[in-house]
């Protein structure tokens, strides 16, 4: 699997097309609740397992993310 890092907005973004709130991201992934807060208000940086899993987690529910040189963004595929 290629590394992705998505960025707090991604992240935020993908909870909000999944229809997730933090708590639900925590129970899906594993990753504390404050580091996901922290995350997504910008003011931490997440260990490379972390991204890691917090990458897969959304991948497996259906999103794909968006990083190229012009734009970032999230898109849910639908199953």
């Amino acid at each position: 699997m290629e590394k992705i890092n998505i960025t707090p907005n991604q992240c935020k973004s993908a909870r909000n097309l999944l229809e997730w709130k933090q708590t639900d991201l925590v129970k899906k992934s594993g990753i504390g609740i404050t580091t996901i807060a922290e995350f997504e208000r910008g003011v931490r940086d997440l260990a490379d397992r972390t991204m890691k899993e917090l990458v897969r987690t959304f991948k497996d529910a259906g999103i794909e993310f968006i990083n190229d040189k012009k734009s970032e963004g999230v898109k849910l595929n639908k199953k």
